[in-house]
């Protein structure tokens, strides 16, 4: 059986030139996003920012939409899916796919048409004036 050959990353020369490089790093003042080879926060976190209102303004939504779809009677089921799915934080990609593999109408659109559809009939958000 033929030996593997180590990968670059594996060998004694490439990690003495990782910490050596990350040792310049830590005394240049450079923060890391990453914690041994970890990234420290989740890039899908919804609450990336550090601001208490955009925080409390997405919890605000999301809530509002959970208790508007709990007490809304949908006549579509595909509507009521999309709806349920947005108010516990699915991406609109997803919500795709899903529907997709169903074979309902799955449309990137179509989506956003039904999630901006409700949002305006449970008065949760209001169109910007320009």
């Amino acid at each position: 059986m033929p030996r593997q050959k180590t990968k670059f990353w594996q060998s004694p020369a490439f990690k003495e030139l990782k910490r050596i490089w990350e040792e310049r790093l830590r005394e240049s003042g450079f923060i890391d996003a990453e914690k041994n080879g970890d990234l420290m926060q989740n890039s899908s976190n919804a609450y990336r920012t550090k601001n208490e209102v955009v925080i409390e303004g997405k919890r605000r939504y999301y809530e509002l939409l959970g208790q508007c779809c709990h007490d809304e009677t949908f006549t579509d089921e595909v509507d009521a899916y999309v709806m349920f799915q947005r108010s516990q934080g699915v991406p609109i990609k997803d919500i795709r796919a899903a529907l997709k593999s169903r074979g309902e109408r799955s449309g990137h659109e179509t989506i956003r048409k039904i999630i901006r559809h409700y949002e305006a009939l449970w008065k949760i958000k209001t169109k910007k004036k320009r």
